[in-house]
């Protein structure tokens, strides 16, 4: 490889530029006695000769766009040194079958492979630990892809429109999968959600018609907006949730209309001191471990006597008597609610904290503030939640989607005048029944 231009570059040369016409190129491994440490941005980029790149063990990085739409280019050889490979640098390589990824590189950038439309399958190294937005979207013959643990984030668009993506395992590092990133694969069976995931975006696996049923783990706490919408064959969704994660909030058309959703109280070892008890020392993990699991349940009765279970143990060892848990495990916790002020004197409910029970009771007020309004979402995606008591001459207004995918919900009395207040139409989903008491309260 004679034609080329060269840069220094950390010690070493990047290449800049080739002017060569060569069909099978080797890049040396040095230039003068100095290592070639860089291929350079658009080095080879819309080069329609090329058909075969061999990249030595001297080279560290491909930069953004080296080898874009080289149309003819089949073949590609990279050593195991190159640890990162840049924005677009094999993207529209339409003749590229499959490449093997060298085992030390860390970073695949965004749209680095992107509609390499005869690619089939793809194996990702250990050592990568991040792979960027849109990376093989478009690869539409790509079928079977393998990563391995240490991903956290499935990024945007990262495998978008592949088409015919029939298998793909994700790994149980993986905390988060991005919009759209597997938007258009309809031919992907199943997936696999581990249970270390809290946040499924915007349309991740919209129109991915091939999926059946899909079980969302109880670390998740937010669904975004049509994820799975489109999925026209997905009969069945298992969503486990329990008390102590929070909340789950589902985003609207996340799921297709026919689509039944089962949630699931999900099995745990122990109770969190935050979901029943008072004293931050009464549980522990060593206390729950002789236990057997249990549900998750907001039923007074089974959660009472799992409490009294742990607290008599402790009490034994400690030689104390028992303590009488059910008034202080089961009265109102402070930071039920988040709010937000809107005057001086008056606040909105912004946000439900409470799992402890299946009811929630709303006063008048809260910290001394009084109540006026209940926001935006502030219930929206409380799946354990059954019945609302609103008790409260203040209230003024229920803003829109108030208690939006509150699915066991099934009533909501409201102690106060029908008249004072201004309700969204979307306020609550159609199958509550919702209850204005006509006794007005004179306090």
């Amino acid at each position: 490889m004679k034609d080329n231009q060269i840069s220094d570059f950390d010690g070493g040369y990047i290449i800049t530029k080739y002017t060569g016409s060569e069909e099978h190129v080797e890049i040396p491994e040095t230039i003068d006695g100095v290592a070639v440490k860089v291929i350079g941005k658009d080095v080879f980029s819309c080069d329609q000769t090329i058909k075969s790149i061999t990249i030595p063990d001297s080279v560290t990085e491909i930069d953004d766009r080296a080898f874009d739409r080289c149309e003819n280019l089949f073949h590609v050889i990279i050593s195991d040194s190159v640890e990162k490979i840049g924005r677009y640098a094999f993207s529209s390589c339409k003749g590229l079958t499959n490449i093997t990824l060298p085992s030390n590189i860390t970073e695949i950038d965004d749209c680095a492979f992107q509609s390499n439309i005869k690619m089939t399958s793809i194996v990702i190294p250990s050592s990568v630990t991040k792979i960027g937005d849109g990376a093989f979207a478009g690869c539409r013959n790509l079928t079977i892809v393998s990563l391995s643990e240490g991903i956290t984030e499935i990024q945007d668009f990262v495998f978008h429109k592949c088409k015919k993506l029939m298998k793909i395992a994700i790994p149980d590092s993986v905390t988060y999968i991005g919009k759209n990133a597997f938007h258009d694969c309809k031919e992907l069976i199943s997936i696999n959600i581990p249970d270390k995931v809290t946040h499924i975006d915007k349309e991740a696996f919209y129109r991915c018609d091939a999926l059946e049923s899909i079980t969302i783990p109880a670390s998740v706490t937010h669904i975004g907006e049509r994820a799975f919408w489109g999925c026209n064959n997905l009969a069945k969704v298992n969503i486990y949730v329990y008390a102590e994660r929070g909340r789950l909030l589902i985003e609207q058309n996340a799921f297709p209309e026919n689509t039944t959703i089962n949630y699931i109280e999900d099995l745990i070892t122990g109770l969190s001191e935050r979901q029943f008890c008072r004293p931050a020392d009464l549980l522990d993990h060593d206390d729950v471990k002789d236990f057997e699991p249990i549900f998750v349940s907001k039923n007074k009765e089974t959660a009472l006597e799992y409490c009294k279970l742990l607290r008599n143990k402790r009490a034994d060892e400690k030689g104390e008597k028992e303590w009488d848990l059910e008034e202080w495990i089961f009265s109102p916790r402070e930071n039920e609610f988040e709010i937000e002020y809107t005057s001086e004197t008056e606040c909105k409910i912004t946000r439900c904290n409470s799992r402890a029970s299946d009811y929630v009771f709303i006063g008048d007020k809260i910290n001394e503030v009084n109540v006026s309004g209940i926001g935006n979402n502030a219930f929206s995606g409380c799946m354990l939640l059954e019945e609302v008591t609103i008790f409260s001459n203040n209230m003024k207004f229920i803003e829109k989607d108030a208690f939006y995918r509150c699915d066991r919900l099934a009533r909501v009395d409201i102690y106060a005048d029908k008249n004072n207040i201004t309700i969204d139409p979307n306020a609550f989903p159609e199958h509550i029944t919702v209850n204005f008491i006509s006794e007005i309260r004179n306090d």
